[in-house]
């Protein structure tokens, strides 16, 4: 029997993301969704963020490093797999990372006035102008950036 490996992460950047070239050419992007969850406790209700590491390729990778900034809404579907090193020191180390198949860029709610302008607020409410110039077809809401789609 074959096991299913799908994640869906809704959430905030909480960095910027981290573009860099492989040796082979290749580029690679991580970026960092911050996640939000209440936990019950004898005095009421906490709450607790989770940070989950999401990596892109190539043109996504761009994409989402000229795109993309601290705070923005993104939702994330993948699949994990845990990549295992040896550092410097001779210690073996591991990380678990979600390798982004879809993105999906979320419009946060707009003030009538950034309405009015057409630029992106993140949760904070601050504007982002520079996702207003995104083409139309990443910038739609609910519209994933396909990993298997040619650009």
């Amino acid at each position: 029997m074959r096991g299913i490996n799908q994640v869906f992460l809704m959430g905030h950047l909480g960095h910027e993301p981290e573009l860099r070239t492989l040796p082979s050419g290749k580029q690679v992007c991580d970026i960092r969704i911050a996640t939000h969850r209440s936990i019950r406790t004898d005095s009421g209700w906490d709450s607790h963020t989770d940070w989950h590491r999401i990596r892109l390729w190539d043109r996504h990778a761009e994409l989402a490093a000229q795109y993309l900034h601290t705070g923005h809404p993104v939702a994330a579907q993948g699949m994990l797999r845990t990549d295992t090193w040896t550092d410097s020191d001779g210690n073996p180390q591991q990380r678990t990372v979600v390798y982004c198949q879809k993105l999906h860029l979320v419009r946060a709610p707009r003030s009538a006035e950034n309405a009015a302008n057409d630029t992106m607020v993140s949760h904070d409410g601050s504007s982002h102008p520079d996702l207003a110039q995104m083409p139309a077809s990443l910038a739609a809401p609910g519209v994933p950036i396909n990993a298997d789609a040619p650009f």
